[in-house]
């Protein structure tokens, strides 16, 4: 389990890795199973019930004052488990059977300090009923960079290129009814692959070094996310979001990366489409913050 950082570090200055969990918590449809120290117990309960009572039970250190966190789960929350919220058409096949959720909590965690280029080790210790502390979790294993090669085949979308222009026309149509004002058009691209995910994941940080990614791996399978963009920010009281509207390449020289900068600041339809969803997030945040304390600190900024 890894969260690597790049890009600006007042938006991401820690990297994160965990290993060896001592909980897992997992659900699909109606079943969450939980795995804590070797024991299994399956529930066919409300998913974020189940993930709450377990959060609840568990007497994990806050940050430290050295490094922002001394302990806590990797893990993610699927689109499908909106099911569990809300009565909403389920439209979408489910061709990869992946579960709807997924978390780990590491014995050890590996901190790394960007600004500092500082390093810290975190261990969590368990005791029994009794008192009495449980064997330490082994020590960090050596890096082994043998890991493997791995090979990609072409891309494939869901979409032809007919079937999508005909989507934005819908959707086009549906905003000049008045039925929604901002849709999410996406295609899913899918690729032959053989080899190790992890040396995927480390060539396109290589390529992008953009501060969000993650790589978890779930034994069956492996998520790898590149993203730019800090979706939520808790910390005790305090939210924060940063969505990102626009973007451009990077230039092959300094005068194209100049250029490519300026027409990205001057775009009016960037500008307008940033607006909208800083005020969707505003109103989103205000339904579950105290009244008139949420702030937009910083309405436009560029990052590389």
């Amino acid at each position: 389990m890894l969260l690597l950082s790049g890009g600006e570090l007042d938006c991401a200055g820690y990297s994160l890795m965990g290993w060896d969990p001592f909980l897992v918590i997992k659900s699909k449809g109606p079943r969450v199973e939980v795995s804590w120290a070797g024991e299994e117990k399956i529930y066919q309960a409300d998913h974020f019930q189940v993930l709450e009572e377990v959060l609840g039970s568990l007497e994990l250190p806050g940050p430290s004052p050295l490094h922002p966190c001394a302990a806590g789960g990797f893990g993610f929350l699927a689109y499908d488990l909106k099911n569990h919220l809300e009565r909403l058409p389920t439209t979408a096949a489910d061709d990869l059977g992946l579960p709807e959720m997924v978390w780990a909590f590491p014995r050890q965690m590996l901190v790394h300090d960007r600004g500092a280029g500082r390093f810290w080790q975190v261990k969590v210790i368990h005791e029994d009923s009794n008192g009495r502390r449980q064997a330490e979790a082994p020590e960090m294993p050596p890096f082994d960079d043998s890991l493997g090669s791995y090979q990609v085949g072409p891309l494939h979308s869901n979409f032809t290129r007919e079937a999508y222009l005909q989507a934005v026309s819908r959707v086009r149509e549906y905003i000049r009814q008045g039925d929604v004002y901002q849709v999410n058009l996406s295609q899913r691209f899918s690729f032959p692959f053989q080899g190790e995910a992890y040396r995927l994941f480390l060539r396109l940080f290589a390529l992008n070094p953009a501060p969000f990614y993650a790589y978890l791996n779930c034994r069956d399978f492996a998520i790898l996310s590149t993203s730019m963009e800090r979706f939520l920010y808790c910390q005790g009281d305090y939210l924060q979001t940063r969505p990102i509207k626009g973007t451009r390449p990077r230039g092959e020289t300094p005068a194209e990366d100049a250029a490519f900068r300026r027409e990205l600041e001057e775009s009016l339809k960037d500008d307008a489409e940033l607006s909208m969803i800083v005020d969707l997030l505003r109103n989103d945040l205000g339904k579950v913050c105290e009244a008139r304390t949420v702030k937009v600190k910083e309405h436009k900024r560029l990052e590389a």
